[in-house]
């Protein structure tokens, strides 16, 4: 994977689990979202806490106070991607860290963000099927 798809990832998992953390409901998102969520926040706080300028800490910071901020989404990304290009061995530990979170289905079951002036008419969630006609 690379830097941009593991940030985009990361904070995609982050997103989720800092709402419901932030409602006080971490006990809903399952025992497992919840271990490798705060493993996941837990990894990239103490990355960010390293750095000398403080930046990447509070943009963390800024997210974990409004996680649904598409704003704050995108400067959380655009930080990770960055620290990620820098530090090959800090990306390989997100990949990882994001594929764990990927194989779990309690996570993966089906999360659709809408948002803006956006109309849905249909989602169609298949995990795997053999013939499958929609119409």
């Amino acid at each position: 994977m690379d830097a941009a798809s593991i940030a985009i990832a990361a904070v995609a998992f982050l997103h989720p689990y800092l709402q419901e953390v932030g409602k006080g409901a971490a006990k809903k998102v399952g025992e497992s979202v919840t271990q490798k969520g705060e493993h996941l926040l837990s990894t990239i706080r103490t990355r960010f806490r390293a750095k000398p300028d403080g930046y990447a800490l509070q943009t963390l910071e800024r997210m974990e106070a409004d996680p649904a901020n598409e704003g704050r989404q995108g400067a959380l990304t655009a930080v990770l991607k960055e620290e990620a290009e820098k530090d090959h061995a800090f990306q390989t530990e997100l990949a990882q860290l994001v594929l764990s979170l990927a194989k779990d289905e309690s996570v993966t079951r089906f999360v659709t963000n809408v948002s803006g002036d956006a109309r849905v008419g249909k989602l169609i969630n298949i995990g795997s099927a053999h013939d499958v006609r929609i119409e």
